[in-house]
């Protein structure tokens, strides 16, 4: 999962993935 959040942060168009990890 790690990798998957890193992989979605490096694309701009990622709102979805921030707030995944403020929830984490």
């Amino acid at each position: 999962m790690g990798a998957t959040l890193g992989k979605q942060s490096i694309k701009p168009p990622a709102p979805v993935n921030l707030g995944m990890l403020v929830l984490l």
